[in-house]
């Protein structure tokens, strides 16, 4: 693979020999230390979210094997080094190089399991990032010159509208045409068109969930399969289905706001608080059942 990115020419030809060269006991043996991983992350892209997804398929207290759980966050890294070196231009073919990579890097084949897998859960972080690194075009005022008239005359022309808005409720939304009207980010592709114009159920935007929403619009799982609107981040519901979009740095969402109460909950559905209208209902919500004796509605 040759490097193609300007600026750090020298470090290239070495992330991938050093990696390639471990034994695979030794590439094994644990994780990057924090300093060499906070260097990587500087030049490659961050992979904590992909980690993360691992650390979920490979849980220590259950699974008691950590070479598993190391080779696969390896396989995070390797793909960001081969996206690195390959440009990005590919992401496909850079998922083939991530696996050609860890079939040379493991001997043993739950090992090169473990690694493979770590490959395919950084593709979906590194498409939405892909996607989030795209210039925003807004309208442009352009003169336009008209020829054959000897007074001229000024013209607005329309390339793309950035449509990053903010919904009714402080939510992330989406800008219609009119560029006044702002829908929640979940309205967007939902079958039904809540733009005047029908813009946000176009083909173009909705042909390829999530690849073909914009990134502000699209919040990622813990699990890299699994995905929702932005505006279901923080809503006090379990939307991902592990609680990755209510709990954790991933999504960072405040305490529990005044009409919510705040306890471990026994049903699935939520996470961190229940609705406070649930309170003293006669039924269960929470794990020691403050919201019976506890809270109040």
């Amino acid at each position: 693979m040759a490097a193609r990115r300007g600026g750090l020419p020298v470090l290239l030809p070495v992330f991938l020999p050093l990696f390639l060269a471990l034994p695979a006991g030794a590439a094994a043996a644990g994780p990057l230390p924090a300093a060499s991983s906070e260097a990587f992350d500087s030049v490659l892209g961050n992979t904590a979210s992909c980690h993360r997804a691992c650390q979920l398929t490979y849980p220590l207290h259950t699974y008691p094997k950590e070479e598993e759980l190391y080779a696969c966050q390896r396989g995070c890294r390797l793909f960001s080094i081969c996206q690195f070196v390959d440009d990005g231009a590919d992401l496909n073919r850079t998922k083939q190089e991530c696996d050609s990579a860890c079939t040379e890097a493991y001997s043993q084949s739950d090992e090169q399991y473990a690694c493979h897998l770590g490959c395919q859960n950084q593709l979906p972080f590194a498409e939405l990032r892909q996607e989030q690194s795209k210039p925003e075009v807004q309208y442009v005022p352009q003169l336009d010159q008209e020829t054959g008239d000897t007074r001229g005359s000024l013209s607005l022309s329309k390339t793309a509208l950035n449509r990053s808005c903010t919904a009714p409720g402080n939510q992330t939304g989406f800008l219609c045409d009119d560029r006044v009207t702002c829908i929640p980010a979940s309205w967007v592709c939902d079958r039904v068109s809540n733009c005047r114009n029908g813009e946000d159920e176009q083909e173009k935007l909705c042909g390829d969930l999530p690849h073909s929403l914009p990134g502000y619009l699209v919040f990622l799982c813990s699990n890299p399969r699994s995905w929702i609107y932005a505006d279901q981040r923080c809503n006090g519901m379990n939307d991902c289905g592990d609680c990755s979009d209510e709990l954790g740095s991933l999504a960072s969402c405040p305490p529990c706001g005044w009409e919510w109460w705040s306890c471990i909950p026994v049903h699935y559905e939520y996470c961190s608080c229940i609705p406070r209208r649930l309170c003293r209902d006669g039924i269960q919500h929470c794990l020691g059942w403050s919201d019976e004796y506890v809270c109040r509605p």
